[in-house]
C-alpha cells in the first residue's frame, strides 16, 4: 500500500482545516509525485462538484428566508472522493458583520440544503456540508489595487 500525502494550496480561501490536518479533496497525490487512482475519476467529482453548487446555489438564493442570510453567493464545492463531506465556499456582500451572521444563517440550514441535495442529486452518499467563507474576491481586489499604485509614490 503506497503511503498518500494531501496536496495543499497554502494560504487559499480553499485551503480548509479537517481535524488538525490541512486537505483539499481533489488533490491528492502519492509521495513520489504521481497522481492517485482516485476513487471516483476527476471528471465526475468536478461535475458532482458543480451540480451541489448549482442545487445550494438555487435553494439558499430562492427556499431560505433566514434573515440572517444576507447576498450569498456559491462560489465553490469540494466533495471528498467518498461524498461523505463537502466544503462549501460562499461569498457575502457586506462587512464582517453580514459575513458572520450568513455564515450562522447557512450553518443552521444545513440541514435543510442536506435535502435538498439529497433529493435532487441521487447519488450513493448524500455529503455533510461545511460553509466557509471565501475570500479570493477581496485578495484579488487588494491585488489589483497594489498593481495599479504608482510604485514611486511613498505607501500611507
Amino acid at each position: 500500500m503506497t503511503e498518500i500525502a494531501i496536496a495543499h494550496v497554502p494560504g487559499s480561501a480553499r485551503d480548509t482545516v479537517c481535524g488538525g490536518e490541512r486537505r483539499f479533496y481533489t488533490q491528492e497525490r502519492e509521495r513520489d509525485g504521481v497522481d492517485r487512482q482516485q476513487t471516483m475519476p476527476k471528471n465526475r467529482m468536478r461535475r458532482v462538484n458543480e451540480a451541489v453548487r448549482e442545487v445550494l446555489s438555487v435553494a439558499i438564493t430562492n427556499d431560505l428566508k433566514d434573515p440572517r442570510i444576507g447576498f450569498v453567493t456559491v462560489t465553490a464545492v469540494d466533495t471528498s472522493s467518498d461524498l461523505r463531506h463537502a466544503h462549501v465556499f460562499v461569498s457575502v456582500l457586506g462587512g464582517d458583520r453580514e459575513r458572520e451572521d450568513s455564515l450562522a444563517g447557512l450553518q443552521s440550514a444545513h440541514g435543510y440544503l442536506q435535502s435538498r441535495v439529497a433529493s435532487e442529486l441521487h447519488m450513493k452518499n448524500t455529503p455533510q456540508l461545511e460553509f466557509h467563507y471565501d475570500d479570493t474576491v477581496e485578495r484579488g481586489f487588494r491585488i489589483e489595487r497594489l498593481l495599479r499604485e504608482d510604485p514611486e509614490e511613498p505607501r500611507q
